[in-house]
């Protein structure tokens, strides 16, 4: 991910994006990890200059593997656990 600089309110409007991907999965995937790996998702997006909510939320999820008949993520594949 390249280095970006988010204001206050470009964060508030990417936690609203992490909290809806995050309502989007059944309740035994809400977990500390799935979520960093989804933040961490929708930042790397977000760095790039994305900045449509359904877009954003839909790739973090697509990228985890959240998506109909794709497996989970698996959070010790993520790069918060190397």
């Amino acid at each position: 991910m390249r280095s970006a600089a988010f204001d206050p309110e470009e964060i508030r409007f990417l936690k609203e994006v992490l909290d809806d991907a995050v309502a989007a999965l059944p309740v035994q995937l809400r977990t500390s990890a799935t979520r960093a790996v989804l933040a961490h998702n929708i930042l790397t997006q977000a760095a790039q200059g994305e900045r449509d909510p359904i877009r954003l939320r839909t790739l973090a999820l697509v990228e985890c593997g959240h998506v109909k008949g794709l497996s989970p993520c698996d959070p010790f594949d993520s790069p918060f656990a190397r």
